[in-house]
């Protein structure tokens, strides 16, 4: 697999990529703070709008790798973050960002992401054989997740030091406008490997219309009874875990146990330690598709346990190891799911499958965290976490006993009445 060029290409340019965008992760929460004086309900609608393309613009992204090249999309995704991410740092150094203006590049910095991720996604199949996608993916994914690791880590540390060597002794906003430039270096670096990269795909076959290619996506998958029930499980499971995990890391760290930026990075980094581990796993034990739901049932309600007890504990090593057990519970499904979904799925579809199971794993995100935002007014944090942890346990326990998703993984394909359609339509 490492001798094949184009694959070494794609890896090295997302490791760059993904790496300057857990930078922007950590410093636009940490801005909102400083700027709101720890508001959790700004800062929760804050990452919910960096989300929210997730749900919709994420579905533009499926459909443009299958109608034009998923290389070309990535690149014009990356020219314009790299446009953005150097535009706020500007903004921030001069003292010139506000929270609306925070709002608006959320939005955009999550539309760009939403449209780059299926497109990427979509590369590998291109450059893989399939007998080779499962430790593709597991490569990927823990590449992503080591970039987890080092970018909020360096993240954080970075913003304490510059804040130290501006002699600033307390808050500091024009110290996070450092992560914000070197988020933008590494997307160049990632935009300069792009250029020697070469893929197979040709979709010039494909001229219908954006809404009948999302509609014939959304059949697809609906029409695939596995599909299907994978996909509405995600749903669940998505909802009551993400979103909350988002707005609680952050707001704990900083307004609860009142620890610094570097700290922040430290904590959101064992999530991506957790990954890198899943990844390792089933790296060296792959998963047969006939078991793929029992992983993913038993890894969701250990999930769901460890976040039930993430943030009743002001012990901050407790904290990192209930983040590392659910960091290799979603390595374990994420790897075995993706590699699941990239060889069942028809190659022309594959850029509309990907979006849509992105849409619904990450659609739900921003609701989610709005409402942990609105909950946090009326309740207790530990409430709030102890009912959204008992709901992620419930669903998985209730699911181990419903034969049709716990056997998600080996349902048999049903897309025969589809396939004849699509052939007919041609």
């Amino acid at each position: 697999m490492f001798k094949n060029r184009n694959f070494v290409i794609h890896w090295l340019t997302m490791a760059f990529a993904q790496i300057g965008g857990f930078f922007t992760l950590v410093a636009i929460p940490w801005l909102v703070l400083i700027l709101t004086n720890n508001d959790a309900m700004i800062m929760a609608s804050v990452m919910a709008t960096i989300s929210l393309p997730h749900s919709i613009v994420i579905l533009f992204g499926g459909v443009l790798a299958d109608r034009f090249s998923p290389l070309v999309i990535l690149k014009v995704s990356r020219i314009l973050s790299l446009f953005f991410m150097f535009s706020l740092a500007g903004l921030v150094l001069q003292d010139l960002i506000t929270i609306n203006l925070i709002y608006l590049f959320a939005l955009i910095i999550g539309s760009l992401s939403a449209v780059a991720v299926p497109a990427s996604q979509s590369i590998l199949p291109n450059i893989l054989a399939a007998k080779h996608l499962g430790n593709g993916n597991g490569v990927m994914i823990a590449t992503t997740h080591v970039a987890q690791i080092l970018g909020p880590v360096c993240a954080g540390w970075l913003i304490y030091f510059a804040r130290i060597s501006m002699g600033i002794e307390g808050e500091s906003s024009k110290a996070v406008a450092v992560a914000f430039i070197l988020d933008s270096l590494l997307i160049i670096v990632a935009l300069f490997g792009l250029q020697f990269l070469k893929i197979n795909a040709s979709n010039s076959h494909i001229k219908d219309a954006f809404w009948p290619l999302l509609k014939s996506g959304f059949q697809y998958c609906w029409q695939d009874i596995g599909i299907r029930t994978v996909l509405s499980y995600l749903l669940f499971i998505s909802f009551f875990l993400h979103g909350p995990l988002m707005v609680f890391l952050p707001l704990i760290t900083k307004a609860e146990l009142g620890l610094s930026e570097a700290s922040y990075g430290n904590l959101y980094a064992m999530i991506g330690t957790g990954v890198v581990l899943g990844a390792i796993i089933m790296f060296i034990k792959p998963i047969a598709d006939k078991h793929l739901g029992l992983l993913v049932l038993f890894a969701d309600l250990l999930a769901g346990v460890s976040f039930c007890g993430i943030f009743l504990t002001n012990n901050i090593y407790l904290i990192a190891l209930a983040l590392l057990v659910i960091g290799i519970c979603s390595g374990l499904v994420t790897i075995s799911g993706t590699s699941w979904f990239q060889k069942r799925t028809s190659a022309e579809f594959l850029g509309r499958v990907m979006s849509i199971l992105l849409f619904v794993v990450f659609g739900s995100i921003p609701l989610s965290a709005t409402l942990t935002g609105l909950l946090i007014n009326q309740f207790s944090i530990n409430q709030i976490i102890i009912f959204f942890g008992l709901t992620i346990i419930s669903i998985t326990s209730v699911s181990l006993f419903i034969p049709a998703i716990r056997n998600m993984g080996n349902l048999d394909q049903d897309t025969t009445t589809f396939d004849k359609e699509i052939s007919y339509e041609k």
